[in-house]
């Protein structure tokens, strides 16, 4: 849509793509539950994800072996059905962006300078300048 809109009205559009390779992966789980709270989530589902968390490990084995039991203290699993609701640890980046300058102004008036789906996040401006 702003490609087409810069392309008919002739107007420079700079864009750039950032994808947060292991965003998920990295994110420790006291930020989840930090970012739960910043978006004002019902308490009862912030305890119910933090009860769940302390008990999530992971077995390791070897050759069919039992080596250990690792507690998993960082991360969300792909996959995990809780993942849309945890996401939010990477809406911060989003409520930064949202107060910059450079931005996009479609030929309708609204303005816009990103987009942000779970960690893939799109930039737009009118220039390359910041």
């Amino acid at each position: 849509m702003l490609n087409a809109d810069s392309k008919k009205r002739k107007t420079n559009l700079a864009m750039g793509w950032i994808d947060c390779k292991k965003a998920y992966d990295t994110a420790p789980h006291s930020w989840i539950i930090q970012s739960m709270e910043l978006h004002k989530i019902d308490h009862k589902i912030i305890n119910a994800v933090q009860q769940s968390m302390r008990s999530w490990n992971t077995a390791l084995t070897s050759g069919g072996k039992h080596l250990a039991n690792i507690k998993i203290k960082q991360r969300i699993f792909q996959g995990d059905a809780l993942l849309p609701l945890l996401c939010g640890a990477i809406n911060p980046l989003s409520y930064i962006l949202r107060d910059a300058k450079q931005r996009y102004t479609l030929k309708t008036g609204h303005k816009i300078n990103h987009l942000l789906f779970m960690d893939d996040l799109k930039l737009y401006a009118k220039n390359e300048k910041i």
